[in-house]
């Protein structure tokens, strides 16, 4: 499994929109711009453990949701974190 930030991106935005929040709101809610929120959605820009925190916390829902990770598989958002760090999943 390879990270993907047009499909974190998209998912971002689904969760977004069904929250009927603007992308300004978002940005707001996760103490970013709304442009670092729409490069976000396009997969312009990688999502950072830090980033992905803060949306878990502003959208109330589970890293592997965003991640767009099915439950029950063996990867998790912890697979995710050790991706974007550069260290090896075993």
């Amino acid at each position: 499994m390879k990270y993907n930030k047009l499909a974190v991106g998209d998912k971002l935005k689904e969760i977004r929109t069904k929250l009927n929040i603007s992308p300004g709101e978002a940005g707001d809610m996760v103490d970013c711009s709304e442009s670092h929120i729409r490069q976000l959605e396009r997969g312009c820009r990688n999502l950072t453990v830090n980033m992905l925190y803060k949306f878990i916390e502003a959208y109330d829902t589970d890293a592997n949701t965003i991640l767009g990770i099915k439950h029950g598989t063996k990867w998790s958002w912890m697979w995710w974190t050790e991706t974007i760090s550069g260290a090896s999943h075993t």
